[in-house]
């Protein structure tokens, strides 16, 4: 579980941030949804541990500001947007996930070995394992960068756009992976901008918009309280599909004339 209070954060002297308060919960996947700039990647970025906050963090149980870097590595997973392509093989790349287990100069055990292939597998990646990043395609990339995370075996996967590149049946992988993590127990953070993924796939969503929540609880909650009429200016529709799953259909609200404009 991770336990944010008051987060206070932002760049060079600007709050991006103002005051959020929001629990991940274990045992669930909760996606951050919002407009662009409405600081989804500021917020997931300080639950890392990577930008100067205000306010108190808990990560399953522990104060983030009382843990070593390796400690917290232990505690939490952050996938990035983006990030250099590095010339290493895939496989190498994801053993990148063991640094926190491991004291220098780093020398890889079987069970480090096996945590990547397991990785490799649960993402899909494991055909890719001996061919270099950069002759990867941004999915494939994608793909193994995930298998990092879960490598890394932590309680916590915060993961920031983690579709982004990903073909349609891709994402769909990923976010039934999502789910798999969370019923084995892991608290699932996930920045998304595919709102129908959210709402089909989430146990909460977060709303955030000019660095405030403006809404927060379970999908249906969120489709139909109006929050995102306000915030996107669309309606969200739910429907059942054959295999009797909810998903959303979108539609764009008629915008009336703003009052005070040029006649």
């Amino acid at each position: 579980m991770m336990q944010l209070s008051d987060i206070r954060a932002g760049y060079a002297g600007r709050e991006v941030l103002h005051g959020v308060s929001l629990a991940f919960r274990a045992g669930q996947v909760t996606a951050l949804v919002g407009p662009n700039g409405g600081g989804k990647s500021t917020l997931l970025r300080c639950c890392a541990r990577l930008l100067p906050y205000e306010g108190a963090l808990l990560a399953a149980g522990r104060d983030a500001r009382g843990c070593t870097p390796k400690e917290y590595a232990r505690l939490a997973a952050y996938l990035p947007q983006s990030r250099p392509v590095p010339g290493l093989l895939a496989k190498t790349m994801v053993l990148h996930g063991r640094f926190a287990y491991l004291s220098y100069p780093r020398r890889y055990a079987d069970a480090d070995r096996a945590a990547v292939a397991a990785a490799l597998e649960k993402t899909g990646a494991a055909a890719l394992a001996d061919k270099p990043m950069a002759s990867l395609s941004g999915g494939e990339r994608q793909r193994v960068y995930i298998a990092m995370a879960l490598a890394q075996d932590t309680p916590i996967l915060l993961l920031d756009e983690p579709t982004a590149n990903l073909d349609i049946a891709h994402q769909l992988q990923l976010m039934r992976l999502a789910r798999q993590l969370a019923a084995e127990g892991k608290t699932v953070v996930m920045v998304l901008h595919e709102l129908n993924l959210a709402l089909r796939f989430a146990d909460r969503v977060a709303l955030l918009e000019n660095g405030a929540v403006r809404a927060e609880g379970a999908p249906d909650g969120i489709a139909g309280c109006g929050a995102l009429e306000q915030v996107f200016g669309v309606c969200a529709q739910p429907v059942r599909d054959q295999n009797g799953e909810t998903q959303y259909l979108f539609s764009q609200m008629e915008r009336r004339g703003q009052e005070g404009g040029t006649h």
